[in-house]
């Protein structure tokens, strides 16, 4: 049965890879609330909407909850397993080699944002699913690829999935680099204040402004401080900056 399911996705493999592109060419960064059934905006609809519709093409069951999820489903029976993704991505940053919404494929990696996490998981998915429908074999549960659209943000997404539809009984969440990854680090997110006089005297140094990144929940590709010194405070920095540079 392995073999006709991998005969099923190696006969898929440029569609799949197509289907992956589509989908990180449209910049699903949320965005203000647009028409109604646009919640996170008309960029995350739009790559929710393109989602579904391959999905459909694929022969499998559709549903789209109002912009905020969307689920594609096979199988049948009571018992429904569930595959968590999504298709928002954080905004791209700077520093790109290739542009982040190209999807282009170089020396076999496809590159752009949301190709791992988690557009491409998302298809790869999509593509089990028909694998199995496809191959005959009998199904007696349901398997349903719930698809996110607030998950970098606050989950909004499946949150109204789970006040509107029925809760798999068991499931994962194919998200980055699965299966390797099989934990992932907490993020704390904290508010930091502080008063202090302004005073820069002989030997102060005083950071006025310090700014970095986009997202709480991306590495930032910038960060930039604004220090203010007095004279005995300049020569300090300046040391602190040779040492930083021989290091």
């Amino acid at each position: 049965m392995e073999k006709i399911i991998n005969d099923i996705i190696d006969k898929k493999t440029d569609e799949i890879i197509k289907s992956t592109r589509e989908l990180v060419r449209i910049k699903s960064v949320l965005e203000e609330p647009g028409d109604k059934g646009k919640p996170f905006g008309d960029g995350i609809r739009e790559a929710l909407d393109r989602s579904l519709e391959m999905g459909e093409g694929l022969g499998l069951r559709v549903k789209n909850l109002d912009g905020y999820a969307g689920y594609l489903e096979m199988g049948k029976g009571n018992g429904l397993a569930g595959i968590l993704t999504h298709i928002d991505v954080v905004p791209e940053g700077s520093g790109w080699e290739y542009p982040p919404y190209s999807g282009e494929v170089i020396s076999g990696k496809l590159y752009g944002r949301g190709s791992v996490d988690d557009k491409g998981p998302t298809v790869a998915s999509m593509y089990a699913l028909y694998a199995v429908m496809a191959s005959g074999l009998p199904v007696r549960k349901r398997a349903r690829l719930i698809i996110g659209t607030d998950e970098e943000n606050k989950a909004r997404g499946i949150k109204y999935y789970l006040e509107k539809e029925e809760k798999p009984i068991h499931g994962f969440s194919p998200d980055a680099m699965f299966p390797i990854i099989n934990a992932e680090k907490g993020i704390l997110r904290i508010e930091l204040t502080c008063g202090y006089e302004k005073a820069a005297e002989s030997g102060d140094i005083v950071l006025n402004v310090l700014t970095g990144g986009a997202r709480i929940n991306m590495v930032p590709d910038y960060a930039s401080a604004e220090i203010e010194t007095g004279p005995d405070g300049q020569g300090i920095l300046n040391k602190a900056l040779d040492d930083e540079e021989e290091g």
